[in-house]
C-alpha cells in the first residue's frame, strides 16, 4: 500500500485503492442548541450502557435546575428499561424522539456532518484509539469558536 499523495496546487489528495481501515468507533455527542458547544464521548459500541455513561457525562456539565429536553433518534437503546429508570431518576432530563427518518430535525446531526467533512472524510487514523481521540480533540477545538446554528426550519409542511 502507498501512503497518501498530499493535495498540491491544482492537484488534489489522493489515497490508494488498498486504503486498510483500522477500526470504527462510534460517538455519542449532545449539542447545547444556545451555544452550539458539543459535549462528545467516542465508544467501541452503543448498547445501553454506553448511552447511560453518556448521559451522566453531559448532567455533570449541566447547571441545577435546568430542565433538559434531548432531541433524539428512535434507536433501540434509547428506550431500554434501564434508560427508562435513569430519566426516572432524572426528572430534569425528557427525551423527545425525532420523527422515524426524519434525523435531519436534529440539530447535532448538523455537527456531525461538519465532523465528517473537516475530519473523518481526509483522516488518517492509525487506530481505533487514534480516531477516538482525534474526533475528541476536533470536538474540544470546534468548541473554542462554536455558536449556535441559524435554525430555518418553520415546522411548515414540506410539499413532496
Amino acid at each position: 500500500m502507498r501512503p497518501d499523495t498530499q493535495a498540491a496546487p491544482a492537484k488534489p489528495a489522493r489515497r490508494d485503492n488498498e486504503y486498510e481501515r483500522n477500526g470504527t468507533q462510534n460517538l455519542f455527542a449532545a449539542l447545547r442548541v444556545h451555544s452550539g458547544e458539543v459535549s462528545a464521548m467516542p465508544t467501541k459500541t452503543r448498547n445501553r450502557d454506553d448511552l447511560l455513561a453518556f448521559l451522566e457525562l453531559v448532567e455533570q456539565g449541566i447547571p441545577e435546575g435546568r430542565q433538559v429536553v434531548a432531541i433524539t433518534d428512535n434507536l433501540s437503546t434509547r428506550r431500554t428499561d434501564e434508560v427508562e429508570e435513569w430519566l426516572a431518576e432524572h426528572p430534569r432530563w425528557r427525551f423527545q424522539f425525532t420523527p422515524t427518518h426524519a434525523s435531519w430535525l436534529n440539530q447535532v446531526e448538523i455537527f456531525f456532518s461538519i465532523l465528517q467533512r473537516r475530519l473523518i472524510k481526509h483522516g488518517i487514523f492509525d487506530s481505533e484509539e487514534d480516531l477516538a481521540d482525534q474526533m475528541l480533540c476536533f470536538v474540544e477545538t470546534y468548541n473554542q469558536t462554536a455558536r449556535p446554528f441559524q435554525w430555518t426550519y418553520t415546522g411548515k409542511v414540506l410539499n413532496a
